[in-house]
């Protein structure tokens, strides 16, 4: 049930929700790291939730500022220690 509610989640995400949630919790995205953070969670929401987020996160490096990367990464784990038992 819950994978289903996920999956369903993320089949209607906006780049506007990624974009909204980022500057609510700032984190400034450019154009191309909205596109490239928009895509990785479309493709690779899986891995990050249940499977080996570190090779998802270590391809995204590059891809954003070191600014926006470890906001990313601090926002991840304080997201995912605070829901764990919902996943």
């Amino acid at each position: 049930m819950k994978d289903k509610l996920i999956k369903n989640y993320i089949n209607n995400l906006k780049k506007e929700d990624i974009s909204v949630f980022a500057t609510n919790n700032s984190i400034n995205l450019n154009d191309t790291e909205l596109n490239t953070i928009y895509n990785t969670i479309k493709t690779d929401y899986e891995s990050i939730l249940y499977g080996n987020h570190d090779k998802v996160f270590n391809e995204l490096k590059g891809k954003v500022s070191s600014d926006n990367y470890d906001k990313i990464i601090n926002l991840f784990f304080e997201y995912k220690k605070k829901y764990t038992q919902f996943l």
